[in-house]
């Protein structure tokens, strides 16, 4: 990773980045979160930390996690510990009481009332909020509870693009789905204003006119080469664009990484506002939040 890119990391994250030191040269599992390409850019920028701190991790699912015992686990950043979704809260059930060291990274935190309160000191969860934060502060949990940024925000743009073969598989599967999927070519989004909004249970309006949901579009997985390829073409999309508009969170950190003027929409449970006054407000340019239409 660049060092400007670390350093930003450790500046905006001590408490994390204190975390990540202090697992340096260990074995640890770790659960990425299977989603759409906002997850792939999210786990891009998880393994990137994870490699720079030279922390040796095996990939592991939620079906093998009742077979870990007395290890590390290390879960996914993300908005899975919500009410709208259950899977973050069966994977913390599954690992606790079976004495592990279980770190959730910085998450939008909601509900789930009855496991917060079965937590121990065992767990630490991090908060990628002030919303999240003050909720299990309030809540009056055993767990660790900690403060960071999401990690998409500290991908090393650069070093994701040139990693080898990355670029020229990440190339031709853009073109083949911007084709296949919403009926585009690249010359299609370069310098024009691309909508980017959301259906599914977090959607709060129906867009009008042309729409690109490329968040499911661009969906590869969450597997390394895969996530670095649905970045890639996610932070493509971005780059091309003169500017995004959109209700997902992470196609809007895609466009702010690539310095695209960046205009967003809140979701259901107010988790892109969250985030954008924590983390994203006075810190980057060219980025406005927007009021919902009615």
């Amino acid at each position: 990773m660049d060092t400007s890119v670390v350093a930003r990391f450790e500046l905006f994250n001590p408490a994390l980045s204190a975390l990540f030191q202090e697992l340096e040269g260990k074995k640890v599992f770790f659960l990425p979160n299977n989603g759409n390409a906002g997850d792939s850019l999210i786990a891009a920028a998880t393994y990137q930390v994870l490699y720079y701190h030279k922390i040796k991790y095996q990939i592991c699912d939620t079906e093998s996690l009742i077979e870990i015992s007395n290890k590390v686990v290390i879960l996914s950043g993300g908005g899975n510990l919500v009410p709208l979704y259950s899977g973050m809260a069966k994977n913390l059930r599954a690992l606790i009481g079976r004495g592990n060291r279980i770190i959730l990274l910085p998450h939008s935190i909601r509900g789930h009332e009855d496991l917060l309160q079965s937590l121990g000191p065992e767990v630490t969860l991090f908060c990628r909020e002030l919303d999240s934060y003050e909720y299990l502060l309030k809540s009056a949990i055993k767990a660790q509870v900690g403060l960071g940024h999401d990690l998409a925000l500290f991908l090393d743009v650069n070093l994701l693009r040139m990693s080898p073969g990355v670029a020229e598989a990440a190339r031709v599967q853009f073109i083949e789905r911007l084709a296949e999927h919403a009926t585009l070519r690249p010359e299609d989004i370069e310098n024009h204003s691309m909508q980017c909004i959301r259906g599914g249970a977090e959607s709060t309006f129906k867009p009008k006119g042309r729409n690109y949901d490329v968040s499911v579009i661009f969906r590869t997985g969450i597997a390394p080469l895969d996530a670095e390829i649905g970045a890639w073409m996610m932070l493509e999309f971005a780059r091309l664009a003169a500017e995004i508009t959109t209700n997902r969170l992470h196609i809007g950190i895609a466009s702010i990484l690539c310095g695209t003027p960046t205009r967003l929409y809140d979701n259901k449970y107010g988790k892109i506002s969250a985030v954008y006054n924590f983390s994203i407000k006075g810190n980057f340019k060219n980025v406005e939040m927007l009021a919902t239409p009615t």
